[in-house]
């Protein structure tokens, strides 16, 4: 066996230390670790000096699972026999020390011990359903006799991981102790068992496994989808086949991400994992930036600030690129799009939030406005508003949020009551962005009975130049125009202005907000001035804590794992996005944008905080970034409601 598939040992009265020892993997276990782990296991089996094994991995995990990508391949054979089944062959007792992520296949080898203590940084996660698994080595049976079926469900259908306080409450470990400690006291829970007459603890053993003898198979792929060029004799080419699944991206112990990779590639007869972009997305980000780079100013801090002329440059910026099909790319050529791909279109939105947004408020008739109107619109409505947003000449703003009615949408008042040829229009929203610059309003009101909540909601085009309509300017740390109250009183909608059916508002909304919490790329402003600090700093960098810089590689670590997340977003879109995984984005990449916010003002001090005009440029970028986040948790949906969100989404699941 090659020395580097081995794993630590040591052996101290009659207990057994075994160690996952391939930090470089998180202690992944590819085919022939897996090998040497099961000869491994027969070695000590057949020690009659051995009379507790503890199990245990080289921080930060204590074993990431099955290498998913050896499954991909096709001479991949499963072993005769598997971990799980080992450690559940043994004739002594088996403690699992888990000091971090213990995912999938580490979880099947976790619940194959007697008992598992968990470090405090230990993390939970089943995997297989988001790989694309069917699970094997017992964890169907397992799980459920662990925690349940109801909890073992959420953990396998959601792959989302739980901390080792929650597996703790569940039942699926025995305790939780400090990091530090976590080996000690498996091992002193190890010398306590080894003190006891052997055949006592046999025969307990063996009362406890005689419930598990269900059949216990090695995993395989169930949903691997394949896609392949043919050759022009019509036979599959190997070097052409790639493959769709999931992968998992982890960071620290504590953080799991899943990531959706849309190929693997061969390279000198391996499959690796093609993180390269296509040629066209390249191409993309380079045109975009030289746009920007020509029509942007240096020191360009965004549209919505109290000089008129940077709203006017974006103007100009964005019909500019409404000339070149670049505002609307992804839209389809009959709406004024250019029918790119999902991945340009996420190049654009990347490159944009990068260089703080010089479409200034066209993004929100770009990014679900116009999806909306083009889903739902009638033709009339598609053919007078769409062209419009296409060549940036329209701003929209959205009227959502009332006082008393923000988190709690449903409640909202504003009224809409019929009369001929249309509707009127009465009550007050609140927190609308671009309210004073916007000529059309994305607008729901009530026109059923306040009782009915949802069912009573429905959605208007409402002309914002109007007789009725009035904006109020709201003060704010953010900066002009984010935030304004408007007033209605008996504006005017015609009949051929209300988007969908009357009354059919909340199906509307529930779709447009998912598309409007992903439709902003956060993360590409936070990773790019993560990214500059060290230059920007220059010989300061080296003078700042090591623990801040951690905390900056931290930071950086996390904008590239909003990312992936995003990008595995993106490629749902075409599906259908659900409310868990829109709530769960904003989540990340709300937080991202403060976390990141923190630790450049914490580099940069009193330069960022009192930063002014004859300032560097990436001191006022910071100290505006970190303006701007302070109501990224609030805005959209609050933190805690993206949060019930999800708690509500994993219930019925």
């Amino acid at each position: 066996m090659p020395p580097d598939v081995r794993f630590a040992t040591e052996t101290a009265e009659g207990v057994t230390l075994v160690r996952f020892d391939h930090r470089a993997t998180r202690n992944a276990l590819d085919r022939a670790r897996r090998a040497s782990f099961v000869e491994l296991l027969r070695e000590v089996d057949a020690d009659p000096g051995v009379r507790v094994v503890v199990i245990t991995g080289t921080d930060p995990a204590f074993t990431s699972g099955v290498d998913a990508k050896q499954l991909l391949e096709p001479s991949y054979e499963p072993l005769p026999v598997d971990p799980a089944t080992a450690l559940r062959s043994l004739s002594t007792p088996t403690i699992a020390a888990v000091n971090g992520a213990c995912v999938s296949g580490g979880l099947e080898i976790a619940l194959a011990c007697s008992l598992i203590v968990a470090s405090e940084r230990a993390t939970f996660a089943d995997t297989h359903a988001v790989l694309g698994l069917t699970p094997g080595w017992g964890l169907s049976v397992g799980l459920p006799a662990a925690i349940g079926p109801w909890r073992a469900r959420q953990l396998s259908l959601t792959g989302q991981p739980i901390d080792a306080e929650t597996a703790h409450r569940w039942g699926l470990v025995n305790e939780v102790v400090s990091h530090e400690s976590v080996v000690a006291r498996a091992r002193e829970l190890a010398a306590a068992i080894a003190r006891l007459d052997p055949r006592s603890v046999a025969h307990a053993e063996r009362l406890y496994r005689d419930g598990h003898e269900a059949v216990y198979g090695p995993a395989r792929m169930c949903r691997t989808r394949r896609r392949a060029r043919r050759s022009r004799v019509g036979r599959r080419s190997a070097a052409s086949r790639t493959h769709q699944t999931w992968m998992v991206a982890c960071s620290s112990a504590d953080q799991i991400i899943f990531i959706k990779l849309d190929k693997f590639r061969s390279e000198g007869g391996a499959l690796v994992l093609d993180f390269r972009e296509p040629e066209s997305v390249t191409s993309l980000r380079a045109q975009l930036r030289a746009l920007i780079a020509e029509h942007i100013p240096h020191g360009f801090l965004g549209a919505f600030t109290a000089n008129p002329e940077d709203f006017a440059l974006t103007e100009a910026f964005s019909r500019e690129l409404g000339r070149r099909n670049l505002l609307t790319a992804a839209w389809p050529r009959e709406f004024g799009g250019a029918c790119a791909d999902v991945w340009e279109q996420t190049a654009v939105r990347e490159e944009m939030w990068a260089a703080h947004e010089p479409r200034g408020a066209q993004y929100m008739g770009v990014n679900w406005v116009g999806p909306a109107i083009m889903r739902y619109g009638t033709p009339e409505q598609q053919a007078r508003h769409l062209p419009a947003i296409a060549v940036g000449e329209v701003v929209w703003c959205q009227g959502f949020s009332e006082p008393g009615a923000g988190s709690d949408l449903p409640a909202l008042r504003t009224r809409a009551t019929k009369v001929d040829g249309g509707w009127s229009i009465t009550g007050q929203k609140v927190w609308t962005s671009y309210a004073r610059m916007a000529q059309w309003c994305f607008l729901l009101a009530r026109t059923g009975a306040p009782g009915e909540r949802k069912a009573g909601i429905t959605v208007f085009l409402l002309e914002m130049d109007q007789p009725g309509v009035e904006v109020r300017p709201i003060p704010a740390m953010l900066g002009e125009h984010h935030l304004n109250e408007v007033y209605f009183d008996n504006a005017w909608v015609p009949d051929d202005e209300v988007l969908g059916e009357v009354g059919a508002g909340w199906d509307i909304v529930t779709e447009v907000l998912g598309y409007e919490r992903i439709g902003i790329a956060r993360y590409a402003r936070s990773e790019r001035l993560l990214r500059e600090a060290p230059h920007a700093l220059g010989e300061r960098w080296h003078d700042l804590p090591g623990s801040l810089r951690e905390r900056w590689a931290a930071a950086l670590v996390r904008a590239r794992q909003a990312r992936l997340l995003a990008y595995r977003l993106v490629g749902d879109e075409a599906a259908n996005l659900s409310p868990l995984s829109a709530a769960a984005y904003r989540i990340v990449v709300t937080t991202l944008d403060q976390e990141a916010a923190e630790v450049l003002m914490e580099m940069l001090g009193h330069r960022a905080v009192c930063a002014t005009e004859a300032s560097s440029f990436f001191e006022r970028e910071v100290e505006d970034h970190w303006r701007y986040s302070q109501s990224a948790t609030v805005a959209s949906g609050t933190l805690e409601m993206n949060k019930q969100t999800i708690a509500k989404s994993l219930e019925r699941a």
